[in-house]
């Protein structure tokens, strides 16, 4: 299932601008639909939500 960018940010708080970086970096999976937009996979999402869970901010 893939969200959109709007879906993401209140589903996660990730900005879409942070998803397009990642997207364009390989860290997340993406589609494009006819007219250009983008739409995130969930599990990528979820995957990347667990990896940021073990970050240290500093």
């Amino acid at each position: 299932m893939y969200l959109t960018p709007n879906q993401v940010y209140k589903k996660y708080g990730y900005h879409p601008k942070s998803l397009a970086r990642w997207a364009e970096e390989g860290k997340i999976e993406y589609t494009r639909s006819p007219g250009g937009h983008r739409g995130y996979l969930v599990s990528s999402l979820e995957k990347l939500s667990d990896e940021r869970k073990g970050e240290t901010v500093l």
